[in-house]
């Protein structure tokens, strides 16, 4: 039920204050497509066909820095001037390092003291662009500091040339790749301005090349356009004490998750709905998971993010029921059948439904008849009631107790209630329907789960 990692960041493109020479030269010259990224990911840089671009989508200046130093202790600093900055990439490689070593460090410093800093290993988060050994050896083993990307000419008759003239070989003659670093900076810098990447030599020497910066900040948060709803639900309705999603854009600076506390700020971000603060699960800059507080109100509300850089509001609607069923994907439930011991061994076990396939993780159809169990949130008040803020472990059954139906054909319910601190579960009979994908509904309160769900029946 947690988002996938995404960038919604503001790019600042820092320019490179460096001369042309092979590396820049050998880059510029090659034609579009040529340069291709190793991995999809949602990275600010790409190399463009135009000569010396490299920045942010290819449209800013590419220039090279090679360091030569020749003692350890130098250093080289950038000026920066970027606010609540949180993210930092950078096009980098190194001449010839030590295998396995440190060297050099990145250090970035903020207007108000902050200081953080990070090794640069060979093979680790930097790569060797003079000697092949590295190009199909790099790894992330460095905390707040991926590997993330490499941009690699996949051309074989623009990219040949000898190891002299600044080519990365990875086992085809005249590869050139640039290696792309991504530096976490957290909430460190947050309500201060970076204003120096300071790169210093470890090893007397290993003349780190330096072809782009770009420093991503936290912008002014805001919450997509009906984007509070209950966990796997499209309706912009939500109940007291239930688990809720939050969707939009610069809504945290990092990606956290709560440890168990029930904490009302994460990450530097805290939500209140109706004046309330609500308890976090989940932020990231795209999605927060989220417990709402208790709250006897209902109809329309208030929700407000707040994170170091600013607010933004929203509103959703406050019912008493806003019942959904927690899902496995946009279409299967999250629904298990108990099993029982095998010979010898007392342990149940369980099997998930599902079609066959449909998962990364085995699944079967469910026969008419057996137990069936579901989750969900929304699903109204239980007796005893569960307040949000609390853990619980145990089983709070339903004041009212859901009608459920799969294809058309109604469920005996067992049991309804919480057995988690929001969580609600369902026991029922699987009615005879018809094998295949039938649909799964219920409702409560007068209010229904939403379209689109389905049990597979064998």
């Amino acid at each position: 039920m947690l988002a996938r990692l995404a960038f919604a960041l503001d790019y600042t493109y820092v320019p490179i204050p460096g001369d042309a020479n092979t590396q820049t030269q050998l880059i510029s010259a090659i034609p579009t497509g040529i340069f291709t990224a190793n991995n999809a990911l949602a990275t600010p840089f790409s190399i463009s066909a135009a000569p010396g671009k490299c920045g942010p989508a290819g449209i800013s200046p590419c220039n090279a820095l090679a360091f030569g130093f020749s003692q350890s202790g130098q250093s080289v600093t950038l000026a920066v001037s970027v606010a609540d900055a949180t993210d930092v990439y950078t096009l980098m490689n190194a001449l010839m390092p030590p295998p396995g070593a440190q060297i050099a460090t990145i250090r970035f410093v903020g207007s108000q003291g902050a200081t953080l800093t990070f090794p640069l290993i060979a093979g680790q988060n930097i790569r060797d662009y003079y000697q092949g050994v590295f190009a199909d050896t790099l790894t992330n083993g460095i905390p707040g500091v991926e590997a993330l990307n490499a941009l690699t000419c996949v051309d074989p008759t623009s990219c040949l040339g000898s190891g002299g003239t600044g080519n990365v070989q990875t086992g085809n003659r005249g590869t050139y790749v640039a290696d792309e670093q991504h530096f976490s900076l957290g909430t460190t810098f947050l309500g201060q301005t970076l204003t120096q990447i300071v790169i210093t030599d470890t090893t007397n020497g290993a003349a780190p090349v330096l072809l782009g910066a770009t420093v991503g900040s936290l912008g002014q948060p805001s919450i997509t356009s009906g984007g509070v709803v209950p966990i796997d639900s499209p309706v912009n309705t939500i109940q007291s004490a239930s688990w809720i999603s939050i969707y939009g854009s610069n809504l945290a600076a990092t990606t956290a998750t709560w440890n168990g506390d029930f904490p009302v700020s994460l990450g530097g971000t805290s939500v209140t709905i109706d004046n309330r603060p609500a308890y976090l699960w989940y932020v990231s800059p795209t999605q927060i998971n989220l417990q709402v507080p208790d709250d006897t109100a209902t109809g329309i509300v208030n929700v407000v993010v707040t994170t170091p850089v600013g607010s933004a509001s929203s509103t959703a609607t406050l019912e008493p029921y806003a019942p959904s069923f927690s899902l496995f994907n946009a279409k299967y439930p999250a629904a298990i059948v108990m099993t029982p011991g095998s010979p010898g061994n007392s342990g149940a076990g369980y099997d998930i439904i599902g079609p066959t396939g449909a998962f990364s993780f085995p699944s079967r159809p469910v026969k008419a008849g057996e137990i069936l169990i579901l989750f969900g949130v929304g699903f109204g008040p239980t007796n005893p009631p569960v307040p949000a803020g609390q853990l619980f472990v145990g089983a709070a059954p339903s004041v009212t107790t859901p009608q459920i139906f799969i294809g058309g054909m109604p469920a005996n319910v067992l049991f309804a209630g919480i057995v988690e601190a929001g969580l609600f579960q369902f026991n029922i009979v699987v009615p005879n329907a018809p094998g295949g994908d039938q649909i799964l509904t219920a409702s409560v309160g007068g209010a229904a789960t939403p379209a689109g769900v389905y049990v597979t029946l064998q």
